[in-house]
């Protein structure tokens, strides 16, 4: 092989690893910071997933550094069902799977729609 041909190889596979490492940073997303997101949440009714599939939602009254929550007049839901009603509950930061602002408003829309739904397939 001459060097003209090695170099050629040589800056063809650059351009690939080049290209693969543009390809690699764009599918990445950038890193999130929850506690600000938390922070602006607090006073707000928001919806907790638990790892285990249980969700409960309530007001957001705190949320400290370790990004633990505490929530006022929680509802517990399992598989969509409202199984209880809490007065104050706290959720360790490692149990939770996600969280985000719940819309009372829309989810109650839902319900009703899906029991329209229901009263249609019994007919």
């Amino acid at each position: 092989m001459s060097d003209k041909e090695s170099e050629k190889s040589s800056s063809n596979k650059d351009a690939d690893q080049l290209t693969t490492l543009e390809s690699k940073e764009i599918a990445s997303p950038k890193p999130f910071n929850p506690k600000p997101f938390l922070a602006a949440l607090v006073g707000e009714e928001i919806n907790v997933k638990l790892k285990w599939g249980m969700e409960y939602r309530g007001k957001l009254i705190c949320a400290d550094s370790y990004m633990n929550v505490q929530l006022e007049n929680a509802e517990e839901y399992i598989e969509g069902r409202a199984l209880a009603t809490i007065k104050k509950v706290l959720i360790r930061c490692n149990n939770i799977l996600y969280v985000h602002k719940f819309d009372r408003a829309t989810f109650e829309k839902e319900q009703q729609e899906k029991e329209v739904i229901t009263v249609k397939d019994d007919d």
